[in-house]
């Protein structure tokens, strides 16, 4: 008998570990869940709404996991059932960090796109939210038009121009509502984002003209820069931050901090060195500056944008340009360029985030090509070219014009440019016009091509004077 409560005691403890190790293995595990909820389905509803979608469209939404653990899964939900949509994802290690991206598609429209934050999994379940970040529309122009078109959506435009010239100055708020200069009313035109997804034609009106604006989203203050004074667009005097001889090409304005880039040299090769300075709107005192000199496949001539994003500065930078050939030779070819890069700056330190692309640089295309035995206009053979940009399409720029909407976790930006081939003794050249999202997790290029007129600037008008029988493929 003693021998049988020994036995059974040895069994009791051993279910006791038994027992213990489960509830251990489920400890050291934790699962991932999220629900749309009420003011993201209308959010959505409201984005679906102006993309002439009907309310008995059905929403296919995706959630994937991505981090030190990977997983996806999809749903399609009607619209009445599109705020209970939810998502569950089991047994992930704890610990672990993961961040959500969600997308929501009606038929083959997509219509949001957003992302959690970074989350640490905590054993049991853990609850994810997605901001409410805006879609905002999309900043189109072309030689006589500035026009606004839902994200993805871009044939169902709308037009903002009231009076002048195009080619704006802008810069969105974290609520999608668009600020735009225009010459012709010499004034900064606020410009709405509605409920329903559209833009007011105008609501509010700064008087004076403007070389850069920024909107800063903690102090919600829109900032003008002429020359080098910076003002609050309401006021009509602002301060000049530096007595310094500068020469502003990029600007943004963050938490009551203005940030400027400036060209202040050239080394050897003729490659310029941008400087970039912060400073205190409250103090007019400098913090702190930092430099870097571009890479030489830039060239002298780059042109800049600059904004403050979820946490980062981002600089874009671009050369465009075609050159006179006319007295070009193989020795001494003319230059083209096509060519642009994403880079990403810290706002504290002002350092360049060399992690970001190659060396710091997104999307920049590393290629030269060298084009020769070409036709001049007066039939002589000894025109060359040298052009800089190309590559792969889905992961370099031809000429990042400009950052053209803003939405969570992405950048959306323009890309205007070309690409050159020879063909026997002439070049072909054909047009490149997009709009891209760069996902700011993965670094990834979402490229939708849209018309050629949006964006081009007049270097075109200078291939008839280039000295070349250039062959233009078609629009």
């Amino acid at each position: 008998m003693k021998k049988l409560y020994f036995l059974l005691g040895i069994l009791c403890a051993l279910g006791f570990v038994a027992c213990n190790n489960v509830q251990l293995m489920e400890n050291k595990v934790g699962s991932v869940s999220f629900t749309l909820g009420d003011d993201l389905a209308r959010e959505i509803r409201s984005v679906a709404s102006f993309r002439s979608i009907t309310s008995e469209t059905s929403y296919t939404v995706t959630g994937v996991l991505s981090g030190d653990y990977s997983a996806e899964s999809s749903i399609t939900v009607d619209s009445g059932a599109l705020a209970k949509a939810t998502f569950s994802f089991e047994n992930i290690p704890v610990g672990t960090s993961v961040t959500l991206h969600l997308t929501v598609q009606a038929g083959n429209n997509l219509v949001w796109i957003g992302n959690s934050e970074s989350h640490e999994v905590a054993a049991g379940n853990n609850s994810l939210t997605v901001a409410l970040g805006r879609v905002s529309g999309v900043l189109m122009w072309d030689s006589t038009s500035v026009n606004i078109a839902p994200y993805g959506n871009y044939e169902s435009k709308t037009s903002l121009l009231t009076n002048g010239s195009p080619d704006p100055v802008w810069c969105f708020d974290n609520l999608g509502n668009l600020y735009w200069y225009t010459a012709g009313e010499n004034a900064v035109i606020r410009s709405k984002l509605q409920a329903d997804g559209t833009y007011s034609a105008l609501d509010g009106n700064y008087t004076g003209g403007s070389d850069f604006l920024a909107y800063d989203n903690i102090t919600d203050s829109l900032y003008k820069m002429l020359g080098t004074e910076i003002i609050k667009a309401e006021e009509s005097t602002g301060s000049h931050l530096t007595e310094e001889a500068i020469s502003p090409v990029a600007f943004a304005v963050h938490d009551n901090i203005a940030y400027i880039v400036d060209v202040v040299g050239e080394n050897e090769d003729g490659i310029p060195q941008i400087i970039i300075r912060n400073y205190n709107l409250g103090t007019s005192s400098q913090l702190t500056e930092s430099s870097y000199q571009l890479p030489p496949n830039f060239g002298t001539k780059p042109s800049y944008q600059m904004i403050y994003h979820e946490g980062a500065l981002y600089l874009l930078l671009r050369r465009v340009e075609i050159n006179d050939a006319s007295n070009a030779s193989v020795d001494s070819p003319a230059e083209h360029f096509s060519i642009g890069a994403l880079v990403k700056i810290n706002p504290t330190t002002l350092s360049l985030d060399t992690s970001f692309g190659t060396g710091g640089y997104l999307g920049l295309s590393s290629m030269k090509k060298n084009f020769s035995g070409l036709l001049a206009k007066d039939d002589t053979s000894v025109a060359a070219v040298d052009f800089y940009g190309g590559g792969n399409d889905a992961s370099t720029f031809y000429g990042p014009v400009g950052f053209v909407a803003i939405m969570p976790k992405k950048l959306v930006i323009a890309d205007a440019g070309f690409s050159m081939e020879q063909e026997g003794t002439n070049v072909n050249l054909t047009k490149k016009t997009r709009v891209i999202t760069v996902d700011l997790e993965t670094l990834a290029f979402d490229s939708t091509d849209i018309d050629n007129g949006y964006y081009q600037d007049e270097i075109y008008g200078s291939f008839s004077n280039a000295g070349y029988s250039y062959i233009v493929i078609p629009d």
